[in-house]
């Protein structure tokens, strides 16, 4: 829906409306999208101008961060607006695409989380429609309490398993640095866009730093944070910049030689930009296909300590009791 927002605020600028029109036009177009944007248009009709407007969105969908950094950016500087409007929906289509792959990688294995959790279930409720011992059986307490235990693993083998699903894969035992790293590390293409979008749209490299930084993904804020704070304290941009590999690792040591370049000797940014956001998103989709082939192997974890056992607490315990207890000492 977003990137079909941006589309049609490019469209309308290139049929020759304003930006603010545009956008109001395409609020009014795509609702879904118009909801979030509801603050902005009631403060463009008290009077308030499309940048300052635009302060009044809080959200912590990097994708609508995206949008409104670029159209903030935009209506600030009042450059052309349409192209960089269309590499953000671009942008997003390829995000969409993303997800939708690693749903297809992930697919097979969640249906496999889904039978595995269903499985000891049904054998228990066949095993008690067709046998009169085991719903005997499970009216005994020692019966109950093996159902009790079943089900409590049975239902955290099936959260578990769907953590491992819906979230990336991430070592607990790093420690918070890494981790912290780790996690900015799969933001930066996602910022790399932003600041693409927002160089299109007319921003010097200093400039990039200082507008954009509370659009950024939230990983990336604190060292893009520290970048801003050492311009403010008088550092040059180009020596400023050096702050992020310290943060966020080797992945960024590319944007800032790229970003301090441009600042040293004014070599153009947006070219290599382009060929950083572009090898950032090859990286994520790499990412995201070696996570789907390593979901079988993490999914054995929760199989092998909660459904199995739930399978034989649920399923096959009281189907044993219950053939245990037909047997019967004769009396003496």
């Amino acid at each position: 829906m977003l990137a079909n927002w941006c589309q049609r605020v490019a469209s309308g600028l290139r049929s020759g409306s304003s930006l603010p029109s545009a956008f109001a036009d395409a609020c009014g177009a795509v609702p879904e999208v118009g909801a979030v944007f509801t603050p902005v248009t009631l403060a463009m009709d008290r009077g308030a101008s499309l940048s300052r407007a635009l302060d009044r969105v809080h959200h912590d969908d990097d994708s609508i961060g995206l949008a409104t950094a670029t159209v903030r950016t935009c209506a600030r500087l009042g450059g052309p607006a349409a192209e960089p409007l269309d590499r953000v929906a671009a942008t997003l289509h390829g995000r969409a695409g993303a997800r939708a792959e690693r749903r297809v990688h992930s697919a097979q294995a969640e249906l496999s989380a889904k039978v595995l959790t269903a499985l000891p279930l049904v054998v228990l409720a066949l095993l008690a429609a067709t046998d009169a011992d085991v719903r005997r059986v499970l009216t005994l307490p020692s019966a109950q309490l093996c159902l009790t235990v079943g089900l409590a693993l049975d239902v955290g083998g099936w959260w578990w398993m769907r953590r491992i699903i819906t979230a990336p894969a991430t070592r607990r035992t790093l420690r918070p640095s890494r981790r912290t790293q780790l996690a900015a590390s799969r933001s930066l293409p996602d910022g790399i866009e932003v600041l693409v979008s927002c160089l299109h749209a007319g921003l010097t490299p200093p400039q990039l730093v200082d507008e954009v930084v509370d659009d950024l993904p939230k990983p990336l804020r604190p060292a893009f944070g520290a970048v801003r704070d050492r311009m403010a304290r008088g550092h040059r941009f180009a020596d400023a910049v050096a702050e992020l590999p310290k943060r966020l690792g080797a992945e960024s040591h590319g944007l800032a030689d790229s970003m301090s370049a441009a600042d040293r000797y004014g070599l153009p940014l947006a070219p290599v930009l382009d060929r950083l956001s572009f090898e950032a998103a090859a990286a994520r989709r790499r990412q995201g296909e070696a996570d789907a082939r390593r979901l079988p192997v993490r999914l054995s974890f929760p199989l092998v300590m909660t459904t199995l056992p739930s399978f034989v607490l649920i399923a096959i315990a009281p189907a044993v009791i219950g053939a245990v207890s037909t047997f019967s000492v004769p009396p003496g």
